[in-house]
């Protein structure tokens, strides 16, 4: 690569003039061998005259800067602007998946990050908002069919769904000899109507606890969400350097994402 010349920028118009005469003039001062050095990126600022074009050859990658002259950065240089480039794409995608690969314009790997999100979050919000119908329906069932007369903590509800009354159970703690978990209060009385309205209860009670489970599962998948978006901003989408996808899944009768990242050489 060959830079010959040198430009010597004036204020005003006559710098504008001048960065239109180097960029585009047959006689500009700037030469290179086409067929060993592809341009990559340009950017030209009209408001203070400057341009910064990227250039990659058999060297390694290059970039030439311009504001009051113009000069040939070294590859570590070049290195340093690159490495710059990745984090903010890093931390980019790393608060909105997508956004780094949006703004590097790969479009379509943004499309499947963005997508991700929006599923993700729609899942974690659907299970969080049924779970607490249910929570709501299974204590209205409760007060009609076993006489429980106030709303109670998660394990009260756990304990009447397997036993039919206040008296089996606390029988049963005394032969454990768990005289912790008595119920002794006339407040903690409960008496089943029949043993299949406990059975719908208890499934109630179940299904609402495996939504607030998969809601939490769903957050972890948000979170994985993040850190490989960032990682594929970092890696600037090179040929081989990663391979990502997505695809609906199930864990029993749970529905999940399946996700594979792997790394190419």
């Amino acid at each position: 690569m060959v830079i010959t010349g040198r430009i010597i920028w004036q204020t005003g118009l006559a710098g504008l003039f001048g960065l239109y005469g180097f960029l585009f003039s047959p006689a500009a001062g700037l030469s290179f061998d086409s067929s060993q050095v592809k341009t990559q990126s340009a950017h030209i600022d009209l408001i203070r005259p400057a341009v910064s074009l990227d250039f990659q050859g058999p060297a390694g990658d290059y970039v030439i800067t311009s504001s009051n002259s113009f000069y040939l950065a070294q590859p570590d240089a070049a290195d340093k602007i690159r490495s710059q480039r990745q984090g903010r794409a890093f931390i980019q995608s790393l608060l909105i998946p997508g956004l780094g690969q949006w703004l590097d314009g790969r479009k379509t790997k943004a499309y499947l990050f963005f997508t991700a999100e929006a599923v993700l979050l729609g899942g974690i919000i659907g299970s969080r908002l049924y779970a607490g119908w249910l929570v709501d329906d299974y204590r209205q069932f409760a007060r009609q069919h076993a006489g429980v007369s106030a709303e109670r903590d998660h394990q009260f509800y756990v304990d009447i769904g397997n036993w039919m009354n206040q008296q089996a159970f606390n029988e049963q703690r005394l032969r454990d000899r768990q005289f912790d978990r008595l119920y002794d209060s006339s407040e903690d009385a409960w008496q089943w109507d029949t043993d299949a309205n406990r059975s719908h209860f208890k499934s109630i009670r179940l299904y609402s606890d495996r939504l607030n489970n998969q809601a939490l599962m769903f957050v972890g998948g948000l979170l994985l969400n993040h850190f490989l978006s960032a990682i594929d901003a970092a890696s600037g989408g090179k040929e081989g350097s990663n391979k990502l996808s997505v695809a609906p899944s199930q864990i029993g009768c749970t529905p999940a994402l399946k996700i594979n990242w792997g790394f190419g050489k």
